[in-house]
């Protein structure tokens, strides 16, 4: 995950995408992966004027965004952008930070989720920044609020998509469902990193056509219920993610990281970590899971020599055979993957019913402690 913070480009200015350094910070404004372009200063709103449910001002607010102007095209291009609104249960997001993931180049270069009919499209899964306006079914936000959000499309795909959603612009909208306040000693480029992390781990541990964890209680953890989880890649958001909501559900949970990570994967829960790079991994792994019955594998992550590793090691634990992971529906499972091992993909970019009934579900049990607490 790369964030970046800063300026809008020129209009009109055309980049590719080309390798970062984990952490790339401008002055001021939304960054919107340029790295090498002229700077466009935006004039700022004076944030103190801001009432409770203060509404959009087309007049004094301008917006500029990234576009991908064709299905799989390789470069994006700055141009203006129409100004979104939010609709009663959303927000209007002034973007301080965005986060660039492996989504962002699979929707960009497989031409994931659009067909060619629905370009020109805006990227981005992850954004934090601050409170524009909000809807009139909007009562946790105001505006000024610090925010991140995952500002995806819970509709029907409208062509509305094109503009109101997506995290490479300087204002987008997201769901009031999807967004959590950011406290004040989190910067928006850490919390750019958070929103769409989350939901992709919680896709995997807990959807039925997934690994079909048990959820989590509303509030409290629940009891340990004897099974374990193996979360590979545990220092990742993702992983991080996972390690704390299994955890929470109940399961023991062992992961794997770097050996640098192994205090950071305790530390949200993680009862065994180990190095993924040793020769012996598999039989650590299985041996630390002795005695429990295994809910399934997560990788965090996505390569093939994981995805295989982590099928093997489903094999030898037995009981819930399952490997869930975080690549897209329809792309083929490694030659080598044990095959006595169902292996899931995430559906939470390209199915947006799977989406609905993953957020309905927070909305009802658990989203005001995943999104609000």
């Amino acid at each position: 995950m790369v964030i970046c913070e800063g300026q809008v480009g020129s209009t009109g200015t055309t980049y590719k995408p080309a390798t970062v350094p984990f952490f790339v910070k401008y002055k001021s404004l939304l960054a919107l992966l340029i790295l090498d372009c002229t700077p466009l200063n935006i004039s700022l709103i004076n944030q103190s004027t801001h009432t409770h449910k203060k509404r959009l001002q087309p007049p004094t607010m301008s917006n500029k965004a990234a576009w991908q102007k064709t299905f799989k095209a390789p470069s994006l291009t700055i141009e203006d952008a129409p100004m979104p609104v939010p609709q009663p249960h959303q927000i209007l997001i002034k973007a301080r930070a965005i986060g660039i993931n492996p989504a962002d180049a699979a929707v960009q270069k497989l031409g994931l989720i659009y067909d060619a009919s629905k370009y020109p499209i805006i990227l981005g899964f992850d954004v934090a920044g601050e409170v524009e306006a909000v809807g009139d079914r909007v009562t946790r936000f105001k505006s000024g609020d610090r925010v991140c959000a995952f500002p995806i499309d819970l509709g029907s795909g409208e062509e509305e998509y094109k503009s109101q959603r997506g995290a490479f612009q300087s204002y987008c909208v997201a769901d009031a469902a999807l967004s959590a306040i950011v406290p004040e000693d989190v910067s928006f480029a850490e919390a750019a990193v958070f929103p769409s992390c989350l939901s992709t781990a919680a896709y995997a541990l807990f959807m039925k056509d997934a690994m079909s964890l048990s959820l989590p209680p509303v509030s409290g953890k629940a009891e340990l219920n004897g099974q374990v989880v193996v979360v590979w890649g545990g220092s990742s958001v993702v992983g991080s993610c996972a390690i704390q909501m299994a955890t929470l559900a109940g399961y023991q949970v062992v992961a794997t990281s770097s050996e640098r990570n192994f205090e950071h994967c305790r530390s949200l829960g993680a009862a065994h970590v180990f190095d993924y790079k040793s020769e012996s991994i598999i039989e650590d792994v299985v041996a630390a899971c002795e005695g429990k019955k295994s809910a399934g594998v997560f990788v965090a992550y996505y390569n093939d020599e994981s995805t295989v590793t982590c099928s093997h090691i489903a094999s030898r634990l037995g009981g819930n055979a399952v490997v869930g992971t975080v690549v897209p529906p329809h792309l083929p499972t490694p030659d080598a993957a044990a095959k006595d091992v169902k292996i899931t993909s995430s559906k939470i970019l390209v199915s947006t019913n799977s989406l609905v009934r993953l957020i309905l579900t927070y909305h009802h049990r658990l989203g005001p402690r995943y999104w609000r607490d």
